[in-house]
């Protein structure tokens, strides 16, 4: 199979770039706007596009991006982080690797796309030769893995599965909010109204808005960096830049922000991405005084779940974080896989176990 290697979107050949358009990329999520946004956006961003061709017929397309020197530290807690923050300090930190993610970027979807699974097997081995070869890196993680087959193939291909950040998904198929509520245990329901009576009794207000209708994305991005930096998020290796932040106002309506005010000033906000039948809850920022206050946070979640409900979406996708809020509001944890190959097999066994134990 050969498999051609692209550092930017535009530079993929045109009458290629159309096909894989209107096969491979069919979600707000995994579209051209999306991957032209973060070229733009990101800091020290270095996307990668393969494409995988059989006798002249575009069958497979993936996304991905390159780390030059990844800190496996940055996945540790405890004192194994202790241990290499202390090699940090002297420049001795043994676990810095330049790593190839195939993923969909800055998302929680899968970065491998196929028009059938005839020759997926193939297609995985050619894209780490070329990666291997080309890009010179050490390793290729391959993350936000759902389905068995391709949990399949890449063991077969002798790449190693490391259990990941499960996802969360709600079930939002109900005639009105109030139905919702009654999915949940009494003592819950209480809660739920509780908290949003003290948003209103707290004088803050809570809205919906396009994203050409944000005017200070500066602060915006103040709070998203607040919550970044939380203890309990999991760990960003690619990351906005200040300045490319308020690229955001040219997004399309796909997009919309949960905005919360007090006094006239943003103190939360949650991203919201409406992708095919389902929601996806994607961004959260917060000031951490007004908003832990008015309980801003799950706030966010009701007026999202009755935004997905009126409009008629069948699931909300929650992300991989504050896990038992998010069950509480009744949502499900998705088993999600990552697949690790580094070159080094010595090296390799090391790291795998490292990771493996981090992850479990």
């Amino acid at each position: 199979m050969e498999i051609k290697l692209y550092r930017k979107y535009k530079d993929i050949y045109k009458d290629e770039a159309g096909f894989i358009e209107s096969h491979f990329l069919n979600s707000s999520e995994i579209s051209k706007n999306w991957f032209l946004f973060l070229e733009e956006t990101l800091n020290d961003y270095e996307p990668i596009y393969l494409v995988g061709e059989k006798n002249g017929e575009i069958l497979y397309f993936s996304t991905g991006y390159i780390i030059r020197k990844l800190d496996v530290g940055t996945f540790m807690s405890g004192s194994m982080k202790k241990a290499i923050d202390s090699l940090n300090k002297v420049h001795l930190n043994p676990l810095k690797f330049k790593v190839v993610f195939i993923t969909n970027p800055l998302s929680s979807f899968k970065g491998i796309h196929g028009k059938n699974d005839l020759f997926l097997d193939e297609f995985i081995v050619s894209c780490r030769n070329v990666i291997y070869d080309q890009i010179k890196c050490d390793s290729v993680f391959v993350s936000n893995v759902y389905d068995e087959l391709l949990n399949q193939k890449l063991k077969e291909k002798n790449f190693v599965r490391i259990p990941f950040y499960p996802n969360t998904v709600l079930n939002t198929e109900y005639n009105t909010f109030d139905d919702y509520l009654q999915s949940l245990k009494k003592k819950k329901r209480w809660d739920v109204r509780n908290k949003q009576k003290i948003l209103q009794e707290y004088g803050a207000k809570i809205y919906i808005c396009n994203c050409d209708e944000i005017k200070d994305y500066s602060k915006i991005y103040q709070l998203y960096n607040n919550t970044a930096l939380r203890n309990d998020a999991v760990p960003s290796i690619i990351n906005y830049s200040e300045e490319g932040f308020s690229n955001w106002i040219n997004m399309n309506d796909c997009y919309r922000w949960v905005i919360i005010e007090f006094e006239g000033e943003i103190i939360a906000f949650a991203l919201l991405v409406e992708d095919n039948d389902h929601l996806i809850f994607k961004h959260v920022g917060m000031d951490y005084k007004h908003s832990t206050s008015c309980f801003a946070y799950f706030n966010l979640y009701y007026v999202s779940i009755d935004y997905a409900i009126n409009n008629g979406f069948k699931k909300m996708y929650c992300g991989p974080t504050t896990y038992d809020t998010k069950k509480s509001i009744g949502c499900q944890l998705i088993d999600t896989n990552s697949f690790i190959s580094i070159r080094n097999k010595y090296m390799g066994k090391f790291v795998v176990r490292v990771l493996t134990k981090v992850f479990n």
